[in-house]
C-alpha cells in the first residue's frame, strides 16, 4: 500500500523520535531503579515496562508500514485513486457526494474521514478513475454496495 511522501516523512520522524529519545529514556528508568526502593518504586518500574512494551509495538507497526509502503502515491497517474488521495464518492441511491481520504489510519488527523486502502471499499477503489462505479462487500454476510467514484484529488490535506 502506498502513502504520500509527507505521510512517509511523518512516520519516519515518529520512528526516529521513538528510537532515539523516548525508548532509551524509558529503558533507563527501568534499569536505574532495579533493586531499590519500596512498592511505589516497583510500581513505577512496572509502569515503565508496560509503556516500553506499548512503544515496542508501535515501533514494530511503524517498521511494517514503512516497509510495505511501496511506490509513493504521488507517482500514480493524476485522477487515479491511490493512498493519500481524496476521493469523492456517491453511494448507490444517493444524490449527494461524500469526500474521503483514501489512506492509512495514521492519516486520520488530516481533517477528513479516512477510508483505509486495505478495507473492502479501499481495495475496490484503488487504481480506479473518476466515473467508475465499483461494487464491494462491506462485511461478510452483508449485501454488496455500489459506489461511484465521482472525482479524485491529489491535493494535500492538512496534516
Amino acid at each position: 500500500m502506498s502513502v504520500t511522501r509527507a505521510t512517509r516523512a511523518r512516520l519516519e520522524h515518529e520512528l526516529e523520535q521513538l528510537l532515539g529519545e523516548v525508548r532509551p529514556h524509558l529503558l533507563s528508568q527501568t534499569v536505574s531503579q532495579e533493586g531499590t526502593g519500596d512498592a511505589a518504586d516497583e510500581a513505577g518500574r512496572v509502569d515503565a515496562f508496560m509503556e516500553l512494551e506499548r512503544l515496542n509495538g508501535r515501533v514494530a507497526h511503524l517498521h511494517r508500514l514503512l516497509e510495505d509502503s511501496g511506490q509513493p502515491s504521488e507517482d500514480v497517474p493524476a485522477g487515479t485513486a491511490a493512498a493519500g488521495r481524496i476521493v469523492e464518492l456517491r453511494f448507490a441511491g444517493e444524490t449527494t457526494t461524500e469526500s474521503f481520504l483514501l489512506g492509512t489510519i495514521e492519516e486520520r488527523d488530516a481533517g477528513i474521514e479516512v477510508v483505509t486502502a486495505d478495507s473492502p471499499l479501499g481495495r475496490a477503489l484503488l487504481g480506479q478513475t473518476a466515473g467508475t462505479t465499483v461494487t464491494f462487500v462491506p462485511r461478510q454476510g452483508r449485501p454488496p454496495l455500489s459506489v461511484e467514484l465521482v472525482a479524485v484529488s491529489t491535493a494535500e490535506v492538512a496534516a
